[in-house]
């Protein structure tokens, strides 16, 4: 109780303290979280693999076993990664942020990558390249060139809107070159090669995209070490997308090195 005639200073700063208060209590807009992994996110990943191993059943066919292990991987990668970008169309819908993580936007990059190998095989259907070159040329390795090239930008932009580290982002970064060293690889080899560009220019898109690759799976495993680190939290999708992504890297690299080493490209 203060003396007459004299107020103290909670009184004098009443009316602010309440205005204060009374925008504080008022409820922040926030961005509803990446909902829970229920049985209908379950259900729709088998179904998806269950697809694109019937697709892809006929690449193991006459393969060794660590081909069929990798067609069976990547089918498991393809599956979970379409599944989060469907269901992150949901979730933008509904208020979410969608890409919000790093292993949303390497969904996007696989769900690309799924579009590009599955007009690859309509258009090589469609036209044998034993039959009509000049119509692989342009009608497949151009599409596709321009797809993975695509895919290079689309890794950058990515690099913004999903990744919230330093780590990730070189991850991304490192997506794209990879992308864009194929996609020149497939230019000098089924474009433009007998034009201008030699063999062993060829081969060093192929070396390079290669190299970048395995650099690409370190850093993600930097990345996941230092959110292990700095307990970082991430949603289902994120771990899903990365663990499948990550085991199809390790047999992806490993077909490659010995394709490397096995075949003759002198």
């Amino acid at each position: 109780m203060s003396a007459a005639g004299t107020s103290t200073p909670a009184e004098n700063n009443g009316p602010d303290n309440n205005d204060a208060d009374n925008n504080d209590a008022e409820p922040a807009a926030t961005i509803p979280p990446v909902p829970p992994l229920r049985l209908h996110h379950v259900l729709a990943m088998t179904v998806a693999m269950t697809l694109l191993m019937g697709v892809s059943r006929e690449w193991t066919r006459g393969g060794t076993p660590l081909d069929a292990a990798t067609v069976v991987v990547w089918s498991m990668l393809n599956a979970v990664a379409c599944s989060v970008v469907v269901f992150g169309c949901l979730w933008r819908r509904d208020g979410a942020r969608f890409p919000s993580e790093p292993g949303h936007g390497l969904a996007i990059l696989a769900m690309l990558n799924v579009l590009v190998s599955a007009y690859a095989r309509v258009a090589a259907e469609v036209y044998p390249p034993s039959d009509q070159r000049e119509m692989f040329r342009w009608v497949i390795a151009g599409p596709v060139a321009f797809g993975m090239l695509v895919g290079a930008v689309a890794a950058l932009k990515l690099r913004r809107r999903a990744a919230d580290s330093r780590a990730w982002r070189w991850v991304f970064v490192t997506n794209a070159g990879s992308a864009a060293c194929y996609g020149c690889m497939i230019v000098a080899f089924t474009v433009a090669w007998d034009f201008w560009i030699p063999w062993r220019l060829a081969m060093f898109f192929y070396y390079a995209s290669a190299a970048i690759g395995v650099a690409a799976s370190l850093l993600c495993l930097a990345a996941v070490y230092f959110d292990w680190r700095l307990e970082r939290r991430r949603s289902w999708s994120h771990w899903l997308v990365i663990a499948t992504g990550m085991a199809a890297g390790v047999l992806h690299h490993a077909r490659k090195l010995g394709w490397i080493l096995t075949e003759d490209i002198s």
